[in-house]
């Protein structure tokens, strides 16, 4: 009885192959009659599938016969598992009438699970666990629709399953897990203990709380010294949590020299290697409320004691490190530090960028990102990247066409960049040690933001540039004189979107609208508030800057609308810059 009486015609499609893609899931079901619509989930960062996805149907009836007829068959070589959508949060967080069964043979997979157990009621899934390479783990989890079945199914503990005697078990959830352990727990793990402690010693001071059924401090060596902790096990459960309330972080006989001790429950391995990745789960959130910068352009003189002493004047750092060739032992040319304060990374980023305090190159200092986050990023401008690196229609510009096609470090004329289509500055114009604008200038170039088409282009400008030489050939194949002429078209500048919330520049930024955002739309985001911005004080060069701006990360722009005084400061740089290429 692997279905029932479907309450929509919504299924849960899981154990998807990484390449199943949206397309092949809709085709593998619409055999069955008119799918609505499928979707195979994503993860928000990577873009990767996370292996499972979702089919509406049209007809329910059609949703029931693809849970009879498709269940564990092949998507891509790996058999697909059907459920029906459960919109039961507590039903899929607490495991309600779910059992789990234990030494399973190795070559029981999940539809051989389902048809030993689907006598006992109405299976919503069954699934056997198994490692990176599709091989069993030896065990697996059954839920049932109602509670009976999951009761009757305990039938089959002890018995036989090709010669494995199973063991089956009702399914505990971790925090059920949890309090039971703390209800009943009864070992003790201590530690911080004086090395002259010996085991009599220990056991004397923690039998005052109850009786002891063993005592142990943990040495190197048999009759060797002491490893500075031990373990305690008592008979009664009261007993141990009496000796942690007296003894946890108290000064005693027992702790070594201005330590205090430590006693707590002691764990299993797993266990302990699962608190440990915890702790550093919450160490890593704790320390994302610092502020992290990363530092580049360093002389390979600088050493991390140097590196300190610089930014250590805006405040105490958390970290700080020059990163090095393990090899070599030759810096990077990079390093990272990390504030307490938000407000002295922001003043270490404000005053330390593009200064040459730590040697002959312009120093550029930018929020730190993990480094899945960055190729995400990367990964996202590359896709919305069109061929030869341009907009069709649109002529070269920050954003757009010579950027993609002869590399970074050029700007064009106009404010949009205006020009023969692909045309743009000499790559040797601009290197990025010329200045700390262009010290991004070295990323792979996004697309043209959406935003950008609809900024005013300036004809007459584009009559002053000069013709593209005659050998040139872009990447469409065609030599540039025999294109034909763009077609110009004044288009209003797009209307300041309604207020939202006001940063320290007065650019309104809707924070919890970014976080829903792809890292490409909150480039488009971000662009429209930065021309509104700069179109007040520079309305001629306000695109060209706009997109100057734009090579930085989505976390910079952010950090730049954040202050008036580090926006304001990136702005002026830029116009030093066009400044400069005017003289050329």
């Amino acid at each position: 009885m692997a279905g029932s009486t479907p309450q929509s015609a919504s299924l849960y499609v899981g154990d998807l192959d990484p390449t199943v893609s949206e397309t092949i899931l809709y085709d593998h079901f619409k055999q069955i009659g008119p799918v609505l619509s499928v979707r195979v989930c994503q993860d928000t960062t990577t873009r990767k599938s996370l292996g499972y996805g979702y089919v509406n149907y049209q007809n329910p009836n059609d949703a029931t016969r693809a849970m009879t007829e498709l269940n564990y068959t092949k998507i891509r070589e790996r058999p697909c598992r059907i459920m029906w959508v459960q919109r039961d949060p507590m039903l899929r967080k607490t495991g309600m009438n779910n059992i789990i069964v234990k030494n399973l043979p190795a070559e029981m997979d999940s539809q051989a699970l389902m048809q030993a157990f689907n006598t006992f009621g109405n299976i919503l899934s069954a699934k056997v666990i198994c490692n990176e390479k599709g091989e069993s783990r030896g065990f697996g989890f059954v839920h049932f629709e109602k509670e009976d079945g999951a009761n009757e199914a305990m039938k089959m503990n002890g018995l036989l399953f090709n010669e494995n005697k199973v063991v089956v078990e009702k399914f505990k959830s971790r925090a059920t897990q949890q309090e039971e352990i703390q209800r009943t727990f009864k070992n003790l793990y201590i530690k911080n203990i004086n090395p002259d402690i010996s085991d009599e010693v220990l056991k004397e001071e923690f039998s005052k709380f109850g009786e002891i059924e063993s005592v142990a401090v943990m040495r190197s060596a048999e009759g060797g010294p002491s490893k500075g902790f031990g373990f305690c096990s008592f008979k009664e459960h009261e007993s141990a949590v009496k000796a942690i309330e007296e003894l946890h972080g108290k000064e005693c006989s027992l702790a070594k020299e201005g330590q205090t001790l430590y006693v707590a429950r002691a764990q299993a391995k797993k266990e302990r290697q699962k608190t440990r990745e915890l702790m550093w789960h919450q160490r890593q959130a704790q320390y994302a409320q610092y502020t992290n910068l990363y530092v580049k352009n360093l002389d390979d003189s600088i050493t991390t004691d140097r590196f300190r002493a610089a930014f250590e004047k805006y405040g105490p750092t958390m970290s700080c490190k020059v990163m090095v060739d393990k090899v070599t032992g030759m810096s990077k040319g990079f390093g990272f530090v990390s504030f307490k304060e938000h407000s002295q990374a922001q003043k270490a980023m404000s005053e330390m960028t593009g200064t040459t305090a730590l040697g002959s190159k312009p120093l550029y200092v930018s929020l730190a990102q993990k480094r899945d986050i960055r190729r995400s990023q990367l990964e996202q401008m590359q896709r919305s990247r069109r061929p030869g690196g341009f907009s069709p229609g649109m002529g070269g510009g920050p954003m757009g066409g010579p950027m993609g096609m002869q590399g970074p470090g050029m700007y064009p004329g106009g404010p949009m960049g205006g020009g023969y289509q692909g045309q743009g500055l000499p790559m040797q114009m601009f290197s990025p040690q010329q200045h700390p604008m262009m010290g991004r200038m070295h990323a792979a170039p996004a697309a043209r933001p959406p935003f950008m088409n609809q900024m005013p282009m300036n004809p007459m400008q584009m009559q002053q540039r000069r013709p593209p030489p005659k050998s040139s050939m872009p990447m469409g194949g065609m030599p540039m004189q025999q294109r034909p002429p763009m077609q110009h078209q004044l288009l209003p500048v797009q209307a300041q979107p309604p207020q939202q919330q006001v940063t320290g520049s007065g650019i309104n930024i809707d924070a919890s609208a970014l976080a829903s955002m792809t890292p490409e739309q909150q480039k488009n985001h971000l662009g429209e508030r930065l021309y509104h911005y700069i179109n007040r004080r520079h309305p001629e060069q306000a695109a060209k800057i706009t997109g100057m701006l734009l090579e930085m990360d989505n976390s910079e722009i952010i950090n730049l609308l954040d202050s008036t005084e580090l926006l304001d400061s990136k702005i002026h740089e830029a116009v030093e810059v066009l400044q400069q290429h005017s003289h050329h």
